[in-house]
Order: structure tokens, then C-alpha cells, then sequence
């Protein structure tokens, strides 16, 4: 059955038995997968966990999504493949990584660049449409491409519109408001802005 614009749903069951035993991924049951474009090395969907249509996940090591996360429609969550040795020569220990904690959310029509591990806490969420999460810059001293980890913290909540460059943490309990940019490790919960 076609689904409706927006609409999850799963073909009974086989598909995840295919995810598991072609690609090795652990996908609970009660996840739900829409029409997607998902190529990770690793793939981990806990209970209740779901990516709704048209999102596309390519070029992770592992992307792991604890229980009761959602990921909207029509995101663009990507990183350069470990394997490929062209890009990040100077950036030791990088880990093309995207972990979102319990009942988090990244809603619709974001950027999440993955070339440095992205971790969102639990109860946290992107909220509204447009927020970028950019990982990778150049370092023009050194004339090479960098690649920080961004965190957010948990019962954190983005606004639409924000950019968040590599290196940023956002602190648990935290806001950042609507339109902002991002590039400080923060350690204090607050509104920021």
C-alpha cells in the first residue's frame, strides 16, 4: 500500500528481518522506517524509535536511536565515510557518529552533518525547520579540513534556524532561541541566544 504524505509505516516485519541478517543492523520490531535513502555502516533503532519519509542517512559509522526517538521528514543527516581517506587526513579519531538519547526528536527539514560524532540527550529535540548542525570546517593556519564533535544536552531544546558549528555543547535543560549560531562548548543550563 502506498502510504499518505508523511505516513510511517513497515512491511509486517520483513524488512527488518532483511536489515538484520543482510546488513547486520539492530532494528526493534516496533520501529518504524518510511520511504528513506539510509546507508550506515551501523544501524540501531530501539522500541517504539521511527524515521518518517523522505529523511536521507548515508556515510555514518553507527547511527544509534535509543527508545521513543523520532526523526521527521525531509532531514538530511550525512557524514564522509571513514573509509574514504581523501577528506579529514589530519583529524585523528574521528568518529562519523549520530546518537540521539530517549524521546528525543529532530523534526522537519534540518541538516545534520556527521563527520564528528552528534549527540542529542534524551527529551531533547530540533525543533521547527532549517537548524544546521555543522561538524566539519577548514583550519586556514594549516590549510586542512576539522571535524569537532556538537552536543546537546539533555531536555534541550534548539529552535528553528539555528546553526550550530563544531565544538558547540549546549548544557542539559538548556534553549537555544530561534536564529541563533552556535560555536562555544557552554556549561551552564540557561536560555542562549
Amino acid at each position: 500500500a502506498i502510504p499518505e504524505p508523511g505516513q510511517v509505516f513497515t512491511f509486517y516485519g520483513y524488512r527488518f528481518e532483511i536489515l538484520r541478517k543482510m546488513f547486520g543492523h539492530e532494528v526493534h520490531p516496533s520501529a518504524r522506517i518510511g520511504i528513506n535513502f539510509i546507508s550506515v555502516e551501523h544501524l540501531y533503532m530501539a522500541e517504539g524509535s521511527g524515521i518518517a519519509s523522505l529523511t536521507l542517512i548515508r556515510g555514518l559509522r553507527q547511527c544509534i536511536l535509543h527508545e521513543e526517538v523520532d526523526i521527521g521528514r525531509f532531514n538530511w543527516i550525512t557524514a564522509i565515510p571513514l573509509a574514504d581517506t581523501n577528506f579529514f587526513q589530519k583529524v585523528e579519531g574521528r568518529d562519523p557518529s549520530l546518537e540521539i538519547g530517549f524521546g528525543s526528536v529532530i523534526l522537519h527539514r534540518h541538516i545534520v552533518d556527521c563527520n564528528a560524532k552528534v549527540t542529542i540527550g534524551e527529551l531533547s529535540g530540533l525543533a521547527g525547520y532549517r537548524t544546521t548542525l555543522l561538524t566539519h570546517g577548514v583550519d586556514i593556519v594549516t590549510n586542512s579540513q576539522t571535524a569537532e564533535p556538537v552536543t546537546i544536552g539533555d531536555r534541550t531544546m534548539v529552535g528553528s534556524n539555528c546553526v550550530l558549528l563544531g565544538g558547540t555543547v549546549i548544557p542539559g535543560y538548556s534553549i537555544l532561541s530561534a536564529g541563533s549560531t552556535a560555536r562555544n562548548a557552554f556549561t551552564e543550563p540557561g536560555l542562549y541566544s
